[in-house]
């Protein structure tokens, strides 16, 4: 089967988050037997080169470093193919296959008027009220403005609950959508609970999706009893709210220690004891899964996929804003609660193995059926 993927950011050079589940998919692809043009998409702030790469026997990746990237997205990957597909050796390049991994992407995929099944992989949806934490989200994505329900034969989306939000939202997707939970790479996040630590850690993106503004208020409501504990609160990320963070910082609330990837990012993992996800809105959380794989004790918000991959008390605390200080002292006070959460967090934490199993299922099952962006048969 010949594929044309489409995704965001560079999967040659991942660290974190979706370009590394983006090298992951891409290396699953071609162990099945299948080649196809992998485009990645990057923005960025001024106009680079494009970066051709054979990283594999049967699968071409591309790098289109795109300014003014929601403008020129379509255009900039449109032209590309083109020029792609007059220097093919095939006479005319044809995917069997279409799969996108961000809405971004339903334009081009609807200029190129393929008769062939289209795959959205939707990892970034955040719309209805049940998966956000206290009321509407303040981002809206409206993916009749891509033609995403014209475009798509099948939504792949991390979690049941972001299933259920789509098909609500967008009745005419709902017989599409098919909810495939994520998974982290066990071999590279082995356990390492460090149940003697005196680390909090917040490692994510620095916005207010992620719930930090609110956190940080906690940490500074709760700073004596925090010190009194004999724990310390450490902030690893980069965004929106950077400066927030920076400021608690200064006034002694935290440690802010900035972007933290491979070897580093490693390192501070070992050495944290509690993780906190205090996020309003969240999919599948990628660092709430590495987390557990590597028994960190986590407590997180009631958000969406976080209440897929904690069970309460379980293997980890789900817990409401303004509270997640105080299940901490909680725990401190119950050593050998630590404990089996710990054990049942590594126990629990979901294989990126057991998510392309399913994810073979699903190809093996859907793509028999013979349907095309358009409806014909």
């Amino acid at each position: 089967m010949r594929i044309l993927n489409f995704g965001i950011n560079d999967i040659t050079d991942a660290q974190d988050g979706l370009p590394e589940y983006l090298k992951y998919f891409s290396e699953w692809i071609e162990a099945q037997g299948h080649d196809g043009l992998f485009i990645n998409v990057r923005p960025c702030m001024a106009d680079k080169p494009i970066e051709e790469m054979k990283v594999s026997k049967n699968i071409d990746q591309v790098l289109i470093n795109i300014p003014n990237f929601f403008e020129k997205c379509d255009v900039e990957v449109l032209k590309y193919i083109d020029m792609f597909r007059a220097g093919s050796a095939t006479v005319e390049w044809k995917p069997d296959l279409v799969i996108m991994h961000d809405w971004m992407f339903a334009p081009v995929v609807k200029a190129m008027d393929l008769e062939v099944p289209v795959i959205y992989f939707n990892h970034l949806f955040y719309k209805g009220l049940d998966n956000v934490i206290g009321g509407q989200s303040p981002i809206s994505i409206e993916l009749e403005g891509y033609g995403m329900h014209e475009c798509a034969d099948y939504v792949f989306t991390n979690s049941h609950a972001i299933a259920d939000e789509i098909a609500k939202v967008y009745p005419q997707l709902a017989n599409k959508v098919y909810p495939i939970q994520l998974g982290v790479n066990k071999n590279k996040y082995k356990p390492c609970p460090n149940l003697k630590s005196d680390v909090i850690l917040f490692l994510g993106r620095l916005a207010e999706q992620k719930g930090i503004g609110n956190f940080l208020d906690e940490v500074k409501e709760n700073k004596e009893a925090i010190k009194k504990a004999g724990l310390r609160v450490v902030v690893a990320g980069a965004g929106d709210e950077l400066q927030r963070v920076v400021n608690s910082h200064y006034d002694g609330d935290i440690e802010y220690i900035h972007v933290v990837k491979g070897d580093k990012k490693m390192k501070t993992l070992r050495d944290a004891k509690y993780m906190v996800f205090p996020s309003l809105y969240e999919p599948w959380g990628l660092s709430l899964g590495e987390g557990l794989s590597c028994g960190k004790i986590c407590i997180v918000s009631p958000a969406g996929g976080h209440r897929e991959q904690v069970k309460n008390n379980k293997n980890g605390r789900i817990a409401n804003p303004g509270q997640y200080i105080s299940s901490i002292l909680e725990f401190e006070k119950n050593p050998g609660f630590q404990k089996k959460l710990s054990l049942q967090a590594t126990k629990r934490a979901r294989d990126i193995s057991e998510h392309f199993k399913e994810l073979g299922g699903l190809f093996h099952d859907l793509l028999g059926v013979k349907k095309t962006i358009s409806g014909r048969s």
